[in-house]
């Protein structure tokens, strides 16, 4: 399946530790793919929203659509079903800490502009 595909080829990225403090700051009575996903939402993309970052959020809605049913049936669909979720919000996280690196990034390099243009 190509969905999780996607989630699966960021699945061994490892996250910073700022975007960890980050995540951490989530109160506990909230989805943490929607803290994730509202994050994200807030660090502005240099690039247009990709295909992939779709695709994950429609994936991550299918499995919480099918994980009703799952718990009362079959725990082994929902222990699959809750592995896929989380490697969906890794998906998200990983997308939000490159972007929060390329964010400051690109501040470092506005900052050493502008003081070479006002020197």
């Amino acid at each position: 399946m190509l969905l999780r595909a996607y989630t699966a080829s960021l699945w061994k990225v490892p996250l910073s530790r700022d975007t960890w403090d980050l995540l951490s700051e989530r109160s506990p009575d909230t989805d943490e793919f929607v803290w994730t996903s509202n994050l994200l939402r807030l660090c502005l993309a240099a690039e247009k929203p990709k295909r992939k970052l779709a695709a994950v959020r429609f994936y991550y809605a299918l499995l919480e659509l099918f994980r009703g049913p799952a718990r009362h049936f079959s725990p082994v669909l929902n222990e699959w079903i809750l592995r896929e979720r989380i490697a969906c919000i890794h998906f998200i996280a990983v997308v939000l800490d490159e972007r929060i690196d390329k964010n400051r990034q690109l501040c470092k390099n506005l900052a050493a502009n502008g003081k070479n243009s006002h020197g």
